[in-house]
């Protein structure tokens, strides 16, 4: 085991024998790093549902008739924020200001969809916060691959990688939220049709939702019910809880119930179909899941065997080549002697990501 260890240590040593160059790009990462997650930690406990409760009440600002009081409530509110005398209260208001209000600002849908996405899952994280971090993991992953253990390729492959895990992480919080509203929703329907037709009004059926329900059900019917406690009509407070959850059920709810308002009908006997419909499109789409597993596990695994064998082979056939001979995987690698060895390596790289989007595309059904 000493022996191995020695070995190891043998074998790292070299790479660690920086030059004035590496020590000071080592050096500056070193600090930029420490700036980005010193300056990243204060926006942990960040005051998100003021500051969303806020931005859905802006609209109605310019409103006449509810002018007075939501004037009145949002400047007490932003003097608080103002009048806080700790610093870090002070940091806590907004990291990037000016991030912030470019991705506002922005018509990109990327961007726009990542920031619905870290309000639906209720994330203390702005937009503006989340692209910071994926830009400190790049630069980490690069300098502690690329410059410190002098493996380019590597070090651009975990760059690469660190630069998505923030986005990817996100999507997946999201995602997991979404489905537990889906398989929510049809329940809290039939809840409020039953309500409903026993002769509970709409509103109080709401609010029974919202004191009664599971998260993420209660939640936003209790932003909701805050809006219309606030003078916000009841159909703009269904359009906005549509827009927030983007889910193609709930926007088909909020129509229908919005058209029953306006023109009449039986809310009870609507909440009630639709709960059906629901039900029965989650039930489809469990069965078609189950069938396209293997489907998806397929692709993944096609996709991750190139990689996996890329490395069996660089542990096994290291140490074997001969004097005066190259490395197993050198012509992969060395442009100077094998100019097609980079080619293909990228080639390849473009041919499995192809090939799994191809294969998800085709197991991928849109119920």
């Amino acid at each position: 085991m000493w022996g191995q260890g020695a070995e190891l240590v043998g074998l790292i040593t070299p790479l660690l024998q920086f030059g004035a160059r590496e020590i000071i790009l080592l050096s500056l990462g070193g600090l930029m790093l420490a700036f980005m997650f010193w300056s990243l930690s204060s926006s942990l406990n960040a005051p998100v549902a003021r500051r969303q409760a806020m931005s859905r009440l802006r609209h109605y600002i310019d409103r006449e008739e509810n002018l007075s009081p939501l004037e009145r409530m949002l400047d007490r509110a932003e003097a608080e924020m103002r009048g806080s005398k700790s610093a870090k209260a002070r940091r806590k208001a907004d990291l990037l200001p000016t991030v912030t209000r470019w991705i506002n600002n922005s018509s990109n849908a990327f961007l726009n969809g990542m920031a619905s996405d870290l309000t639906r899952i209720g994330s203390n994280w702005r937009p503006s916060e989340i692209l910071y971090a994926a830009m400190a993991l790049a630069a980490f992953a690069f300098l502690v691959f690329g410059v410190g253990l002098r493996m380019m390729a590597l070090g651009l492959g975990t760059a690469a990688a660190g630069f998505a895990a923030p986005f990817m992480v996100v999507k997946f919080f999201a995602k997991r939220w979404t489905a537990r509203f889906e398989n929510q929703l049809a329940d809290t329907l039939l809840l409020m049709s039953n309500a409903t037709a026993a002769g509970y009004g709409f509103q109080q059926a709401m609010e029974m939702v919202a004191r009664e329900g599971m998260p993420p059900m209660s939640e936003e019917f209790s932003k909701m019910n805050q809006e219309v406690r606030l003078g916000v009509p009841i159909a703009d407070a269904l359009m906005h809880m549509s827009e927030r959850v983007k889910n193609r059920d709930m926007t088909l709810t909020a129509t229908a119930l919005i058209i029953a308002m306006e023109v009449g009908g039986a809310i009870s006997e609507i909440l009630r179909t639709i709960s059906e419909t629901i039900r029965e499109r989650v039930r489809i789409r469990g069965e078609i899941s189950v069938l396209s597993t293997q489907g998806k596990m397929t692709g993944g695994i096609l996709s991750a065997l190139p990689i996996f064998l890329f490395f069996i082979l660089n542990v096994v056939t290291r140490g074997t080549a001969g004097p005066g001979e190259p490395p197993y995987m050198d012509p992969l690698f060395n442009g100077k002697e094998y100019p097609w060895g980079p080619r293909m390596v990228v080639f390849g790289i473009f041919s499995q990501v192809t090939g799994y989007m191809i294969i998800q595309k085709i197991v991928s059904i849109d119920i």
